[in-house]
């Protein structure tokens, strides 16, 4: 079974890593900062809802004993400097100029930050330096974002 394959995550990753490979195949630049304004349209699928609801009828966390975060390990012990990550997960209802709309909270956003984390230290996305992950979900008025 492969975890954390399906539509909740992998246009996020690819996105990420597409806007790595461009900035160096194109600029020679290492990726710093990624920022995503998700618009979505439909319904959560079943996996989805039973993982929400699995967070929420049991958040306490789950604390590692190994002394170190398990996403930043590749071989051995992790070179923290090397693996810095920053996700930044809008929380409440908010106006972005950058985006011009509503943005606000999207339930996947911890999750897709994660693997984004996971994949920047495996494929070294940022190169030396901290990577900043943001991401919001992008409502159509501000009322959608009070009802939602």
């Amino acid at each position: 079974m492969v975890s954390c394959c399906g539509c909740d995550c992998v246009p996020w990753d690819v996105t990420t890593m597409a806007a790595s490979n461009y900035l160096k195949e194109n600029h020679n630049e290492s990726l710093k900062s990624i920022k995503f304004f998700d618009e979505m349209k439909g319904a959560a699928s079943g996996g989805t809802i039973e993982t929400l609801f699995e967070s929420m009828t049991h958040p306490e966390s789950k604390k590692t004993e190994l002394g170190y975060d398990p996403l930043l390990k590749i071989s051995g012990s992790p070179d923290k400097s090397k693996l810095e990550f920053r996700s930044k997960l809008q929380q409440f209802l908010g106006y972005s100029n950058i985006h011009k709309s509503w943005i606000g909270m999207w339930v996947l956003a911890t999750g897709n930050s994660l693997i984004v984390k996971r994949s920047n230290a495996l494929l070294q996305y940022s190169g030396e330096d901290k990577l900043s992950y943001e991401e919001a979900l992008v409502y159509p008025n501000f009322w959608f974002g009070v009802v939602d």
